[in-house]
């Protein structure tokens, strides 16, 4: 498992339930287009409402893939062991892809640290988590 590329965000728009955030800047680690792809100019988080039968998490972040929110690739972000540290799972191109996001600021920027698959087993999801 390798870090792809990383890309940062800044909040431009905020309300109740849903912050937006737009891209500030981009890393790639290593040459992987099918990675590369889920970076995207716009991310939003938005609280988890309980509207689906999801678990373990409070909010969901949006990768802007199309024109509508509700068509766009989602992920709920589940806790840490730091308060400003989630991961979720995004599935692009039939592959299953860790994301990990970091909040900087009081939540009005934030950094998102893509991986080009998922962990095996748990112990080396908090592996590499435990590095944040």
């Amino acid at each position: 498992m390798q870090k792809v590329s990383t890309a940062s965000y800044t909040i431009y728009h905020k309300v109740n339930s849903a912050s937006n955030y737009e891209l500030l800047d981009t890393a790639y680690h290593c040459n992987d287009k099918v990675i590369e792809n889920l970076i995207t100019d716009i991310v939003r988080i938005e609280d988890y409402r309980g509207f689906a039968k999801a678990k373990n998490f409070d909010s969901y972040l949006y990768l802007r893939s199309a024109n509508n929110w509700k068509n766009c690739l989602k992920t709920g972000l589940f806790k840490s062991h730091r308060s400003n540290v989630f991961y979720g799972d995004i599935f692009f191109n039939g592959k299953k892809c860790l994301i990990i996001l970091t909040y900087y600021d009081d939540f009005k920027s934030l950094k998102i640290d893509f991986y080009n698959s998922y962990p095996s087993n748990n112990d080396h999801l908090h592996q590499v988590i435990r590095r944040y």
